[in-house]
């Protein structure tokens, strides 16, 4: 059925038709997890015969959304909403004809100045930190391409500017947020990783497997307690400036010369030392923190290498009859009457 529609552009994909999938977010490649699988006889659960009940549809795949991050690394297909272009179409234009009457065809939009001014480049600096105090934001935005402009925006302009700011600073104040690492920062960057997961993919302050890095932290803390060896006696070299050849045998005859050399050569030999003592102890700090995590890591590399998967790219699947049992077996609360 087609529905006639004189109106403005769809509020939700501005006349487009079209939209950023909403299940890949528009990367067209999703991740999925493996419910159930059926076997060849005698085939076991290896990842060669499970991708080949998957290629032969013998295997029931879940989906998941890019909004969904399990911290583990999971096997990705074409997306089934888009096809794997990253593109849906809007499910509020569909079976709509695209013919519109709106003012806005004949009129100049009063934003024109603000789309402007935000694709140009400005010398100042610390402009982009600066836009995380709402005044300064609001000048920029708002009060800025007013005076350029020469003209006003009205209130419902401003509300659309404003709401855009809302939304794009919200990753950064969340960023700013779990970089801190304070209790809780894992649910943040959960939050964080829902607003833009593309962005979040690359980021260097999100944390890809959280019990590694908390596990990590636990060991760096312990070594930091540990009073490292001393340093071995000829162990790094530098290069100082200074030495007996800096002063000629002349100035050595001096009493007042050679005791300025004799000062100044033992004051480098003493921040020298104290240089090569901080460098030992931060590389024997290292050592013994890789040490601890291959000695940690150590059986779950072994496991990992029985080339059998297990969850969670296989989800368990539980037996029907083990569902209805534990049913049966409940014992009945009758009220009393």
């Amino acid at each position: 059925m087609i529905v006639w529609s004189f109106c403005r552009n769809c509020q939700t994909c501005n006349g487009w038709q079209a939209m950023r999938c909403t299940k890949c977010r528009g990367s067209g490649m999703v991740n999925y997890q493996v419910k159930n699988y059926a076997l060849r006889s005698g085939e076991k659960p290896t990842p060669e015969s499970i991708a080949d009940a998957i290629a032969e549809n013998r295997a029931e795949l879940i989906h998941l959304p890019s909004t969904l991050d399990l911290h583990t690394p999971l096997p990705s297909k074409d997306c089934p909403t888009c096809d794997g272009t990253g593109v849906m179409r809007c499910p509020e234009c569909k079976n709509k004809l695209p013919l519109r009457i709106s003012a806005d065809d004949i009129m100049e939009p009063p934003w024109k100045a603000y789309n402007v001014l935000r694709k140009m480049e400005y010398p100042y600096e610390h402009l982009v930190q600066s836009m995380k105090d709402p005044s300064i934001a609001t000048f920029w935005l708002i009060t800025f391409p007013q005076i350029v402009g020469g003209f006003n925006f009205d209130d419902d302009i401003k509300q659309k500017i404003w709401w855009q700011y809302k939304e794009s600073m919200r990753y950064d104040q969340l960023r700013d947020a779990v970089a801190k690492r304070k209790p809780g920062w894992e649910y943040l960057q959960e939050a964080l990783i829902s607003i833009d997961p593309v962005r979040a993919r690359d980021d260097p302050v999100v944390v890809k497997n959280i019990p590694y890095f908390k596990a990590k932290k636990t060991l760096e803390t312990e070594v930091m307690k540990l009073d490292p060896p001393p340093r071995p006696q000829n162990w790094g070299d530098l290069d100082l400036p200074l030495n007996s050849s800096s002063w000629s045998q002349d100035d050595l005859k001096d009493p007042g010369k050679f005791y300025e050399m004799t000062v100044l050569l033992n004051a480098q030999r003493e921040i020298a030392d104290k240089i090569l003592d901080a460098q030992w102890e931060t590389k024997w700090r290292q050592e013994k923190l890789n040490e601890l995590l291959e000695e940690k890591l150590r059986p779950y590399v072994t496991s990992a290498n029985s080339h059998v998967l297990t969850a969670p790219i296989v989800l368990k699947s539980q037996d029907p009859v083990q569902k209805v049992l534990p049913f049966l077996f409940q014992p009945l609360h009758f009220a009393s009457i």
